[in-house]
């Protein structure tokens, strides 16, 4: 599947994100065969209180990843791992 998605940012507050508003709907390109993003409750739970969460999906999910979870970073904010494909933008 090679088309583009929405992402919407969910922080705007990173090296990769600070040229976006929070809540703004990008377009991004995907390249989806198979996987998706999955964690369990507990990561879950710290993804979102140390605000690690930077990409969701808006509108449809198209890998079914938990919570359209479309990229993530660690916690020092100097990694960011998507599903999308944003080289190809």
């Amino acid at each position: 599947m090679c088309r583009t998605v929405q992402l919407k940012v969910e922080n705007n507050d990173t090296i990769f994100t600070n040229q976006y508003e929070n809540g703004q709907i990008i377009n991004i390109p995907i390249a989806h065969g198979e996987g998706n993003y999955f964690c369990d409750e507990e990561t879950l739970t710290k993804l979102k209180a140390n605000n690690q969460i930077v990409f969701t999906y808006s509108g449809e999910n198209p890998n079914g990843s938990l919570e359209d979870i479309a990229g993530i970073i660690n916690e020092r904010g100097n990694v960011l791992g998507m599903m999308p494909h944003p080289e190809r933008a």
